[in-house]
C-alpha cells in the first residue's frame, strides 16, 4: 500500500495538467500513488491521462459535481496514510512529500501539515509573490480570520476524514477553507517554512466571481461547531469576509462594488477599519480611481512584492 494517496481534481486542465503531472512523479519520495478525477472534461483530459505509463497514476471518471465531489471519491478510493492535494494548474517542488511526510511521521499530534507558497504566472513563471504563513498548532482563532492554507500545499492524514467527514458538496467556493476549519477543531497543525508549492495565477482563477452566500455558509459552519469560547470572533470574521469580498471586486476593477464591501465589514465590525486589509484596500480604492489602470497594475504589482519581501 503507498504511503501518500495524491489527489488531482481536474476540470478541463488540459493546458496544465501535464506539468502538474510531472512534477507529482518528480518527487524525492516515491511511495505514493496519483488519483487524478476527471470532473467530466471536455477537452481530453481523461484520453491524455490513460496515455500515462506510471503505474503510479490512476484516473477515475465522474459527471460534472466540482471539486469538492472530485476529492471525495477520490478519497474514498485512496489506499495511502497521508492525503496530498494538487490542483491541476499548480505545480510543486521535489522535496515536498518527502519533508511533508516526515512531520507527519515525527509528529503524531499533527493532522495538517502545508507549506509556504511561491506565486507563478501563466506560463509558469515567478511573479515575486512568495506566501510565508507561519500559524501552526491549534490554528482555529487564525483560520477562521483567513484562509492561509492553499489546497495545494496541505497534506493530512488519512483518519483525520473519518473524524471530521469529507468535504461539503454544497459548497463551490473555499469548500477546503470549510474543511481546514473542521480539521483545525480537533487536530493541531504544523507549517514547513519553505516555498515547496508554486501556486499558478492565470486569468481562469480571476475570473471566478466569489460567492458571498457560499463564504458565509463556511462562517456559519464554523461557528456552529466551533470552539465555544472564541464565539466573540463571530463579527469580526463575517467583517473580514466583506473585506476579502471587496479586494475579490477590485481584482475585477470594479472599485464602487469594493468600497460597498469595506463599507459592510465596518459596518458589522467597526474596529476593522483601521485593520490592515481594510486600509490596505481603502487605498487602492483610491489609486485605483485615480490613477490610469496601466499604472495602477504597476503600482498593485510593486505592492505586493515589497508586502511578500517585508512580511515575516
Amino acid at each position: 500500500m503507498p504511503k501518500v494517496s495524491v489527489i488531482i481534481p481536474a476540470f478541463n486542465a488540459l493546458r496544465y495538467l501535464p506539468q502538474t503531472v510531472a512534477s507529482a512523479l518528480a518527487q524525492s519520495f516515491g511511495d505514493f500513488e496519483v488519483l487524478i478525477v476527471d470532473d467530466e472534461s471536455t477537452d481530453g483530459t481523461a484520453d491524455w491521462v490513460r496515455t500515462i505509463a506510471d503505474r503510479r497514476v490512476r484516473l477515475l471518471e465522474q459527471k460534472n459535481q466540482g471539486a469538492a465531489a472530485a476529492r471525495n471519491a477520490a478519497i474514498r478510493e485512496a489506499r495511502g496514510e497521508y492525503i496530498a492535494f494538487l490542483d491541476a494548474d499548480d505545480l510543486w517542488e521535489p522535496t515536498k512529500l518527502e519533508r511533508q511526510v516526515a512531520c507527519l511521521d515525527a509528529r503524531p499530534e499533527v493532522g495538517l501539515v502545508y507549506t509556504w507558497v511561491q506565486v507563478i504566472d501563466q506560463d509558469g513563471e515567478p511573479t515575486g509573490s512568495l506566501y510565508r504563513p507561519g500559524d501552526e498548532g491549534m490554528v482555529w482563532p487564525q483560520l477562521v480570520r483567513a484562509n492561509n492554507i492553499y489546497p495545494s500545499a496541505a497534506m493530512v492524514r488519512r483518519q483525520c476524514f473519518e473524524r471530521v467527514g469529507l468535504f461539503d458538496l454544497e459548497l463551490r467556493f473555499a469548500e477546503d477553507w470549510e474543511m481546514w476549519l473542521r480539521l483545525a477543531g480537533d487536530y493541531a497543525f504544523a507549517v514547513l517554512r519553505e516555498p515547496l508549492m508554486r501556486y499558478r495565477r492565470h486569468p481562469q482563477c480571476k475570473s471566478k466571481k466569489s460567492s458571498e452566500a457560499g463564504l458565509l455558509r463556511v462562517m456559519d459552519k464554523a461557528f456552529e461547531r466551533g470552539p465555544e469560547h472564541l464565539r466573540h470572533l463571530k463579527a469580526e470574521c463575517y467583517g473580514r469576509i466583506y473585506l476579502y469580498l471587496g479586494w475579490k471586486a477590485l481584482e475585477r476593477g470594479e472599485s464602487v462594488e469594493a468600497w460597498n464591501w469595506r463599507s459592510r465589514a465596518v459596518a458589522h465590525c467597526p474596529r476593522l477599519w483601521r485593520c490592515s486589509p481594510s486600509l490596505r484596500l481603502t487605498a487602492a480604492i483610491a489609486m485605483h480611481q485615480y490613477l490610469s489602470a496601466d499604472t495602477y497594475r504597476e503600482v498593485a504589482t510593486f505592492a505586493r512584492k515589497l508586502r511578500s519581501i517585508l512580511s515575516p
